[in-house]
């Protein structure tokens, strides 16, 4: 049977079967490339937003933790350190070592340091205090330079260790929880979802049929005697004259 809708990577691949340990990511951005892909949240596809102005390439690859939420409104973004390019929208087992604190423009834009999982060369590493220091200034100098000749500033504060990148890990993803995934009611009973709206009603609104019909049936003269049609008419009190409602001011005006 066909499908209906196409999968999206960020809503539909899990994270991984044992994060914060190992965590899947998928590429956006190959090592070595001046391409700046991005994932279009709407469609789900790979949109080209821009060439970078400045002369540098991206030192690894770029893309970001399915089903994570940053706090830029973006999904967990991750730069993974392996041998080769990886193909746009391929996806891989990543290892977290680090966090790179970084401001883009005054927002919060964190990345994630990781390893490939599966690459002999780099799978032994487990925090970012065994990459070599060049190795961090590169990365650190890549960031600070490739948004300059747009005239946007980015300042990269501290590489914080292992931990740290885990714990931002499992909050990015409780914050996309939060949002994202339907809540379930605790009964999946529809006459406890009905029983439930009626709590919040009116008593007047909340009256089964029978009162209802009883109520209407009691208020209504009885059209075959006009003598008590003209005695309901005339014990119908009149009405004062309603005053104005008030206008009660709105929040944010």
């Amino acid at each position: 049977m066909p499908r209906s809708t196409a999968s999206h990577p960020w809503h539909d691949l899990s994270p991984g079967d044992n994060v914060p340990e190992i965590v899947n990511v998928v590429i956006e951005i190959p090592k070595g490339s001046k391409v700046k892909y991005e994932l279009d949240k709407d469609t789900g596809m790979l949109y080209v937003d821009r060439i970078l102005y400045s002369s540098v390439v991206y030192p690894h690859n770029y893309g970001f933790i399915p089903q994570t939420l940053d706090g830029d409104g973006d999904p967990m973004d991750a730069l993974v350190l392996m041998q080769e390019p990886a193909v746009p929208f391929s996806f891989l087992r990543v290892k977290p070592i680090g966090l790179m604190q970084m401001l883009d423009q005054g927002e919060q834009d964190d990345k994630i340091i990781g390893v490939h999982a599966d690459d002999p060369e780099y799978r032994d590493y487990t925090d970012i205090s065994q990459l070599p220091p060049h190795r961090l200034l590169e990365i650190r100098r890549f960031f600070e330079d490739y948004k300059k000749n747009e005239n946007k500033e980015v300042k990269i504060d501290d590489f914080l260790n292992a931990e740290e990148a885990k714990k931002a890990v499992k909050q990015s993803m409780a914050v996309y929880t939060d949002l994202y995934v339907p809540k379930r009611p605790r009964s999946g009973s529809h006459s406890d979802l009905s029983n439930l709206a009626n709590i919040h009603k009116p008593n007047s609104m909340a009256k089964s049929s029978s009162q209802q019909s009883l109520a209407k049936s009691d208020s209504q003269p009885n059209l075959s005697s006009p003598d008590k049609l003209e005695n309901h008419h005339n014990k119908i009190p009149k009405s004062p004259n309603p005053k104005p409602a008030a206008v009660q001011p709105q929040d944010g005006s």
